[in-house]
């Protein structure tokens, strides 16, 4: 019996198409990395489907042909129409939430009523982390808190980075009578999928407020209460706030203090008013589709998701795109079996070939608050400077000398003209001032000083008594800035310097005008590369300013290689501004992996992305540079060193985090003894994934080279080490600080000693596998698969498998899935700084003298550039186990900072024991001790 169903999207909706699909024929899927490839291929479905006479449409043959006039489909179906396959049963819908600014669900205000009195919340979830890393407070769950700018807070909920739970009660909205309640006892750091809840009794009788904390294995289940009850001086009455009710954010998801917003998987929220009393609110996220954008509550509410939030549904295998329809046929017309070809996005998103816009066009041209914008990115050689606004012909003249495309300063924007003697004018398209104005231009004055005052831009008005804006570096003060103001006699009516020197600076510049009542009001502002500011503002009695008309940008008698660019006029919310001098004027530079990751899919309507892991505990970038939008993903996962692939179950991206990588306990442990294994399975000793010399290059920055000096892996010649195996690459990280364990972390990669198992084949039809169906089919790239039990002739212990890629075969008989892996051990990790990217023992650590086989003070060294193992309190910390060579021992303590260090062990915990040379590599082991 099949038990999928393939389907393709039309009219808007999923239809069934598998009775047209050949049941003879195996649908095959690919997804992840192929054998030893260094980035995913896309995603890709085989099938043979029936385009003659069509069993789901009687009558109609030729139905999957696109230009068929008599088929059902004809105008719906065509190139890149979606398909995808999926499980008959449909489980554990949820929606994923990546952990970044903006990504929340939420519902309004308006529609919630407020629970002031006994409060009882329940929330259904599986963070990434039971300790996540944000700030002191926490990493938000569901809220009803609304602090921007108003006192509209009732509660909010946090998981803590301690994994105590904490409850923030507001009785007038304010946080100045805020109460805060913490659990005597943190969520178990091992625990998955539970259910969370919190009980208020606003009025415990005994002058109090009482507030209980709950664990479940869900929603159904009992609970148990976590800690003890905590106690706060009261009663009080719950604030009826003007807030949101949210998940993962506060009202209109701005981050919750120092906190974090919410990463991982939710499945429900309920809402009561009185402990276990009428539910208010009824969330259940199960039944969506992964595309879906809203859900409805038991209220009939409808909740939004923002940003990276996404409903996931693991019961679909497979999700692309039918790039083209392949026509055949018989003589009789009714056999048309056809080989159909489907792949994820990605192939599509792979064909472009076209840089996109610097980071400033990409922001500016489509802010609706710019009604007039010049970049001023032409080549050498153009006469003018176009509009970067649609439907704009207006441009700025080019006189005299003006090189365009000169100066590469500006991570945010591609080569600005220089100037010299000449001038840039031009009249800007009519316009209605919207409260206030604002001119904005890019600038980069030479740090030797000017001969003299040099006129940088002038900005004409009408309608006003005030016409002219005149804005000159003045060097006879230091390359400070002056604003001269002239009314239409050309008289000056007012001048100042400002407090400020652009001279060697990349700075944006800005006039401000506005009229306030019979006055006007100026501003003349500098805006620095990190988003901070100086002003220098006046207001004049009894003056008007009127529209800004046009502009002069230079001077007649010369900038000396000065750079101007991005020209823009900004009327309504001037304001708008800092976001663009937050983050476009550094072109993002800064930014979490994660983050660029969905604002690129956002920015270029790419749907959201499946972040799996903390995205806000990504690697940071360097500034977006002007690439192709493939290339520009591409940078992600190289400096991250995560995962990126297609959705299974969406047209869309899947990123999983390197973090999310590190420590995992394995989604499924396989007993080779039991035969599930199809084989071969055998260890491959190749030298594919060697490398043992690493630079890495930022770039517009510096490098790293580092080398593996000792150890089997090593750059000496065999049999002391491998040879030499070099590898370089740039990695656009945010700084060159950075570039160390970039480097250091793709030698640990490059230098596992041991053998790879290349390919884990499983045929679900057997009868030690078919239990164990429903795990198999649940695992995904990255995921951890253990294998215990192996023969006596392979080296002891059990080995961890890395999944890189997965081949999936359906029939009517039965599912053979084969996994793409490599070594696991790579990801068993000891941190020692959280803002870095993880440095590691495994590669770096090695007998420092040789070992007797009974002997229990091991001396072990790490190379440089890895950093010493972390003291271990024998009263404070665990025990861990250790490979020595193929031995496992248990760590009790470490003695000394630097290396050599001195490790007290216990040996043979893996029932193997034998004395080693000195050079024996030592690295963490997968399993705990006397496992």
């Amino acid at each position: 019996m099949v038990d999928h169903v393939v389907e393709l999207r039309y009219g808007g909706a999923w239809q069934a198409i598998t009775d047209d699909v050949r049941e003879s024929s195996p649908i095959t899927i690919t997804r992840g990395r192929s054998d030893w490839a260094e980035v995913p291929d896309p995603a890709e479905m085989t099938l043979t489907l029936n385009n003659g006479a069509s069993t789901v449409a009687p009558g109609i043959v030729g139905r999957y042909t696109p230009a068929n006039p008599g088929s059902d489909l004809y105008g719906l179906i065509g190139r890149n129409t979606p398909i995808r396959a999926r499980l008959v049963e449909r489980e554990n819908h949820q929606v994923a939430m990546p952990g970044l600014d903006g990504s929340y669900l939420s519902t309004p205000s308006a529609t919630v009523g407020a629970v002031t009195g006994d409060l009882d919340v329940r929330f259904d979830c599986t963070p990434y982390s039971w300790r996540p890393v944000a700030g002191e407070g926490g990493m938000l769950l569901p809220a009803r808190w609304h602090f921007v700018g108003v006192n509209e807070r009732a509660w909010a909920w946090s998981l803590l980075p301690d994994g105590r739970l904490e409850v923030r009660l507001s009785p007038d909205g304010t946080t100045a009578a805020m109460l805060v309640f913490t659990s005597t006892d943190p969520v178990d750091e091992a625990a998955t999928d539970l259910a969370l809840r919190f009980t208020v009794d606003v009025d415990n009788g005994a002058g109090g407020v009482t507030v209980t904390f709950y664990l479940a294995p869900d929603l159904a289940s009992s609970w148990t209460m976590l800690g003890d009850p905590v106690t706060l001086a009261g009663p009080i009455t719950i604030f009826a706030a003007d807030a949101d009710l949210t998940v993962g954010a506060a009202h209109g998801g701005a981050s919750f203090g120092p906190g974090e917003a919410f990463a991982g998987d939710v499945r429900a929220l309920e809402i009561r008013s009185g402990i276990g009393g009428t539910l208010e609110c009824g969330l259940y996220l199960d039944g969506y589709e992964p595309e879906d954008r809203t859900a409805v509550d038991t209220e009939a509410r409808d909740w939004t998701l923002h940003g990276g939030a996404t409903f996931t549904d693991p019961s679909i295998r497979f999700c692309g795109e039918a790039a083209s329809w392949p026509q055949d046929w018989d003589l009789s017309g009714n056999d048309g079996w056809v080989d159909l070809t489907a792949a994820g996005f990605s192939r599509r998103l792979s064909q472009g070939t076209q840089p996109l816009q610097s980071s400033l066009v990409r922001d500016l041209a489509t802010n609706p608050t710019v009604v007039a914008y010049y970049p001023m990115e032409e080549p050498t050689g153009a006469t003018r400077f176009a509009s970067g606004l649609v439907n704009d012909p207006s441009t700025l003249r080019i006189n005299d000398d003006v090189k365009p495309g000169v100066f590469e300063g500006f991570a945010a924007s591609k080569p600005l003209p220089e100037f010299q003697a000449g001038t840039v004018t031009g009249t800007f398209p009519a316009f209605t001032v919207d409260t206030a104005q604002r001119f904005i231009i890019l600038a980069a004055v030479p740090a030797a000083p000017l001969a003299d005052e040099r006129r940088l831009f002038t900005i004409i008005t009408t309608g006003g008594t005030l016409e002219r804006f005149e804005v000159n570096c003045d060097n006879d003060f230091g390359g400070a800035v002056r604003i001269t103001v002239r009314d239409g006699e050309g008289v000056a009516v007012d001048t100042a310097l400002a407090g400020f020197a652009i001279a060697g600076e990349l700075v944006m510049l800005s006039v401000w005008l506005e009229q306030r009542g019979p006055d006007a009001f100026w501003q003349l502002a500098r805006f620095n590369i990190d988003g901070t500011a100086s002003v220098q503002e006046n207001t004049l009695t009894g003056q008007t300013t009127g529209r800004m008309s046009s502009t002069s940008i230079g001077s007649g008698n010369g900038l000396e290689g000065a750079a101007l660019g991005h020209a823009a006029v900004i009327t309504g919310d001037v304001h708008a501004i800092w976001g663009i001098a937050k983050n476009v004027l550094d072109a993002w530079s800064g930014e979490s992996a994660a983050h660029r990751l969905q604002r690129l899919a956002d920015d270029e309507g790419l749907g959201a992305v499946h972040v799996i892991g903390a995205g806000a505990d990504t690697e940071a970038m360097g500034a977006q540079r002007t690439l192709t939008l493939p290339d520009l993903i591409a940078e992600i996962p190289i400096v991250d060193l995560g995962f990126l692939t297609d959705r299974p179950d969406a047209i869309g991206y899947r990123y999983r985090t390197r973090r999310s990588l590190y420590n995992q306990t394995p989604k499924l442990i396989l007993d080779y003894a039991t035969g599930v294994i199809t084989p071969p399975f055998l260890p491959v000793p190749d030298d594919q994934s060697t490398r043992n010399l690493i630079t890495v290059t930022r770039p517009l920055g510096s490098s790293v080279t580092v080398q593996a000096d000792t150890g089997p892996m090593s750059v000496l010649p065999p049999p002391e080490g491998v040879g030499v195996y070099t590898h370089s690459e740039d990695v656009n990280v945010a700084t060159d600080a950075q570039l160390d364990s970039q480097a250091g972390w793709r030698l640990h990669l490059g230098t596992i000693p041991g053998a790879r198992y290349a390919n884990l084949r499983l045929e679900l039809h057997g009868p030690n596998v078919a239990p164990l169906a429903d795990d198999i089919l649940a695992l995904a790239e990255g995921d951890l698969v253990r294998v215990i039990n192996l023969p006596a002739w392979v080296p002891p212990g059990p080995v961890d498998l890395l999944i890189e890629g997965i081949t999936e075969e359906r029939t009517i008989i039965t599912t053979v899935i084969e996994f793409n892996c490599s070594p696991g051990e790579a990801w068993s990790v000891w941190e020692v700084e959280h803002d870095v990217l993880g440095r590691l023992d495994t590669s770096g650590s090695a007998l420092a003298l040789a070992a007797g086989e009974t002997e229990t003070e091991l001396l072990v060294a790490t190379d440089p550039g890895f950093a010493p193992w972390v003291d271990l309190d024998p009263v404070i910390d665990d025990p861990f186990s250790l490979y020595v060579g193929s031995e496992v021992v248990t760590v009790h303590a470490i003695s000394g900072v630097d290396s050599p260090q001195t490790m007290t062990v216990t040996r043979g915990a893996g029932g193997y024991q034998r004395a080693w040379p000195a050079g024996t590599r030592v690295r963490l082991a997968p399993v705990a001790p006397g496992a």
